[in-house]
This record gives structure tokens, sequence and C-alpha cells, in this order.
């Protein structure tokens, strides 16, 4: 996945997030995105799936990790919704992985 967030290139791989700026590359999260995913920015910052739940960046922030317990997915992708005065985060994914926590 790569997302532009102005101030920096956020690079989500199966293995990492990392942002890329003139300062180099930083590692943002140890943990991936699924194959295919892609993201969505409701105009003040960029929002994905990763393996842990849904995240913003930039700054990085899990927004579901303390909240949600689900398999990643092998495969996902996702869009930002917004109906009836409300933003919500969709995320679709193909069945699989491993719940990284046991809510």
């Amino acid at each position: 996945m790569l997302a532009d967030a102005d101030s920096a290139l956020i690079v989500g791989t199966t293995k990492g997030i990392h942002a890329y700026n003139a300062d180099g590359l930083q590692e943002l999260a140890d943990y991936g995105v699924p194959k295919g995913q892609h993201w969505s920015t409701d105009g003040n910052r960029i929002l994905f799936w990763t393996e842990r739940g849904v995240c913003s960046a930039i700054p990085f922030t899990n927004l579901t990790e303390k909240y949600v317990s689900v398999a990643p997915g092998v495969r996902a992708g996702g869009c930002l919704v917004r109906s009836g005065g409300q933003k919500r985060y969709l995320s679709v994914i193909q069945q699989g992985g491993s719940a990284f926590n046991s809510f």
C-alpha cells in the first residue's frame, strides 16, 4: 500500500508500515497490511486496514486495536463511507489469518 500523506509517503507491506520523507524511512508499526489493501482519506488523515485493525496516519494511530479482535484476512479492501452526516471506514476481507489478541 502506498498513500500520500502530504508530509510523507506511507508504505504498507505485509511485514510493516513505514513513512518515507526527507529524513528517510521511519517505521510506524511492526505489523503490516493484508495484500490488496488500499487507503482512503477523510480530508485530514489517511485511513487503512492493517493486520491489527483500522489505522490512521499521520500521526500514525491504531484506531481499533484496543476495541476489536478480528482475523485480518489474507486480502483486504476498504473505503470511507459517508452517510447520514457520519463517516465510517468499511473494510472487506477475504477470510484468513489469526487475530492478534484474544478479546
